[in-house]
Order: C-alpha cells, then structure tokens, then sequence
C-alpha cells in the first residue's frame, strides 16, 4: 500500500495501474525493462499497437533474462498480452477503480474456505478477469495480478481496507515450495483449508526476516525453523 500510493502520488491513477500491471507481467527477472517501457509509453500508446510489442522487445535487446523462461512467459509474449489487453480495454484502469465499491470487506481471522463460499470470490475472480483485462490475462498471473497490483493501488486510492480479500485470494505464480511446506504443516489442507496468497506471503515475510538475523539473533521456534529449512531446501 505504501509503494501503491507513493506511485499513485507520482504518476497519477492511469499510469499507476499500467506501471504496475507491466512490472507483473514482467515477472521477478524482467521487471526493471518492463518498467522503462511503462515509463517510455503511456497506456495511451499501447492502445491499437498490438504490433508495436515486437518492437518494444526490440528496444530492451540485451536487457532481458530469458534464461529458464517458459515460452509463455517470454517478455515478448507478455508485451504482446498487454498490447491486446489495452487495445480491447483502453480504460480499464478506471473500469478498476469503478469496481472498488463493489468489493467485499471481509475478516482477515476468518477460514479461507468460508470467505471464499460466502462471497463467491471464483466468481468474483472470473468476472474480474472478464472485465478488467478482458480475459486476455488469467489463470495465476491474474491472481498475482490482483495481490501485488489491483487490491493494494485501490486500498491506497479509496482508503477501503481490501486487506481480507488480499489475505484469502488465490496464491498466484510462487514457488511451489512453499505451498507444499505449509501443506506439510497442515496449514493448507484440502477443501476445507485450500491455498491462500495471504498465508503464503506470510512464509515469505518469516523466510526474509531469518535471513537477516545472525547466530546470536532472536531464537526461532523450532517448528518454524523446520517449516523455514524445508521451504528453502525445496
């Protein structure tokens, strides 16, 4: 929320939302080229250019990792995704923001499984994905989408706290070892305990902070460090 309003600040809603939907498609590698093309051409000029992302491939040559990329997630298949995205839906950063008040509030402390019957977040996924970015963008990069991008610029700009829809959305595009630690801890476990982003970037907050303590830092629980080493280990 912090970096969403400090971009919102600079850039302005429209260019906040393009920023930070490129800087996700490009992944962890690719976002630094991905923002200099956000910051060289507005979504403005992304409108009727789907033929232009080749070009604005181009343009980064030298400056992409594409080692170990799947083909799907090629930057250049990415730049092309966009392209599409925003010429279908050239205003689909404020269709977003129209979308905010519809957006449920929900408890942080209550079962993911409840929440997500109880407000149809499936349903909620889908139509978003139908409206927002017109389908061309889904599966788990929708869901990273929504968590690192969508959720924390609207809580900046609207003030609602989407907090609770951000803790029991969808994990999105992690690392698969983290979600098979906490299934091993029987944090998720089936139906009734299905996969949350929340949780998992809970993990990845322990996993960080663990880091940067020495030896003669705080002690860590031994169940966590179990959970830490084996998430790690993976």
């Amino acid at each position: 929320m912090h970096f969403a309003l400090l971009r919102i600040t600079k850039l302005g809603w429209e260019q906040a939302c393009h920023h930070a939907a490129l800087e996700i498609l490009g992944y962890r590698f690719n976002r630094a080229p991905m923002l200099k093309l956000a910051a060289r051409y507005p979504l403005s000029d992304w409108v009727g250019g789907v033929a232009a992302a080749d070009y604005r491939f181009a343009e980064e040559q030298g400056q992409w990792c594409l080692q170990g990329v799947r083909p799907a997630n090629h930057p250049r298949m990415r730049l092309r995704q966009y392209a599409v995205w925003a010429a279908a839906m050239p205003d689909w950063p404020k269709q977003l923001l129209e979308s905010a008040d519809q957006l449920p509030l929900l408890p942080t402390a209550t079962a993911t499984a409840k929440m997500r019957r109880q407000y149809r977040l499936g349903a909620l996924r889908t139509g978003w994905a139908r409206r927002i970015s017109t389908e061309t963008v889904g599966g788990t990069r929708l869901d990273n989408l929504v968590c690192d991008g969508w959720l924390p610029l609207l809580t900046a700009c609207t003030g609602r706290n989407l907090g609770g829809l951000w803790q029991h959305w969808f994990p999105g595009d992690l690392p698969p070892s983290l979600t098979r630690a906490l299934r091993e801890l029987g944090v998720f476990a089936g139906r009734n305990h299905p996969a949350c982003h929340g949780t998992v970037q809970g993990l990845l907050g322990h996993m960080l902070v663990q880091e940067m303590h020495n030896a003669h830092g705080p002690a860590e629980s031994p169940r966590l460090r179990g959970l830490t080493s084996f998430a790690a280990d993976q």
